[in-house]
């Protein structure tokens, strides 16, 4: 037997064992060495025995989540007492976008801890609900000027649970600036 497979059922017994067993080691009659929970039976094999010995094995306590038959079902946390932080990382306070070249305006907004069931995130654009999520924007469907983004985390009844907002500003080059083609 070589060493390789040695180490491996040493290994293998350890880690598949459930309890903290005790582990013999020594040389049978024909020279191999082996590797058991329970000391020889003969008395030349029980003088060669050494015992060896192990470190408490860790345990990790088994998922007790899922839909399966028979799996235990995780009660939802609690909703009343649910305190979300909501950070919008885009557009930056402040932020200034070009409307002439229909600049994209990446939108990235992280709750924490995350939406339960029953709570849903609203995305509104100077104070009008928008669909869905929303990704990116772009500025040419924006007027010139100070935009604001608000987002919210409303539970089933409508009532607001947490609130960011942030401002940003759309600018335009004059149609009557030094750029602009002149009449004739």
């Amino acid at each position: 037997m070589s060493l390789h497979r040695i180490l491996l059922a040493f290994t293998a017994m350890l880690v598949f064992s459930t309890a903290q067993a005790e582990v013999y080691r020594y040389i049978d009659s024909n020279g191999n060495l082996v590797l058991t929970d329970t000391p020889p039976k003969d008395k030349e094999g029980a003088a060669k025995v050494e015992k060896i010995e192990t470190k408490p094995l860790m345990t990790v306590p088994a998922f007790q989540g899922g839909k399966g038959s028979g799996a235990a079902v995780a009660a939802p946390p609690k909703k009343a007492g649910v305190a979300y932080e909501i950070v919008i990382q885009n557009p930056e306070p402040g932020a200034t976008f070009q409307k002439n070249v229909a600049e994209e305006i990446p939108v990235a907004v992280s709750v924490s801890p995350s939406v339960i069931a029953g709570h849903r995130l609203v995305y509104l654009l100077d104070g009008q609900e928008q669909s869905g999520a929303i990704g990116t924007l772009s500025s040419a469907s924006f007027d010139r000027g100070a935009h604001r983004l608000e987002v919210r985390v409303l539970d089933e009844a409508g009532n607001v649970l947490a609130k960011a907002a942030v401002e940003f500003n759309i600018q335009q080059a004059s149609a009557q600036g030094p750029t602009a083609s002149k009449p004739k």
